[in-house]
């Protein structure tokens, strides 16, 4: 029987790593399509028989995040009237999750949600169209300096990702 020495235990353990670091890994896709990764701000919205409404210029938009690594946001942003009578802009955390989204071979799924065929089409690189129910979305991707899409991020993890007995005594003490 042959006597196993340090140097065959140093030889196996070199040749272990060499085959780890040489091993392709990858990380989970959650776009086939790697345009969708990043920002995009809502230009447009149309319900079906209504006039198409322009966002942002209307004091109304929303943004929705694709992270690589599967985080997504949805957040929505108000222009109100203060109480100075200047305009301040309120932010709203519709949806977020990681991982919560993914879109391959034209279908689209965010949430958890059932997926669907034309959620996000593409016109072009920096351009989608979609549909949500009986709404018409144009999307134009959006480069924000990372503070303020750091800060959205935060704000969308800190209001949705509450616990359960967070919700429980949120229920308990402030609703009737």
């Amino acid at each position: 029987m042959k006597k196993f020495t340090f140097k065959s235990a140093l030889t196996a353990l070199l040749a272990a790593l060499a085959f780890a670091v040489s091993a392709p890994c990858s990380a989970e896709e959650f776009s086939d399509n790697p345009d969708l990764y990043g920002t995009w701000v809502l230009e447009s919205m149309q319900y079906e028989g209504e006039k198409l409404i322009q966002c942002r210029s209307n004091g109304y938009t929303q943004i929705k995040y694709y992270g690589r690594d599967g985080e997504y946001a949805c957040v929505q942003f108000f222009t109100i009237n203060s109480d100075d009578g200047s305009k301040k802009i309120t932010i709203a955390p519709h949806e977020w999750g990681k991982p919560a989204f993914w879109y391959r071979n034209g279908q689209y799924s965010e949430m958890g949600r059932e997926p669907i065929k034309d959620g996000i089409t593409w016109v072009d690189k920096n351009t989608t169209k979609g549909v949500w129910m009986n709404r018409h979305d144009v999307w134009k991707r959006i480069e924000l300096p990372k503070p303020l899409l750091d800060y959205i991020l935060n704000y969308c993890r800190t209001t949705k990702s509450d616990t359960k007995e967070i919700q429980s005594m949120m229920k308990q003490y402030l609703m009737k």
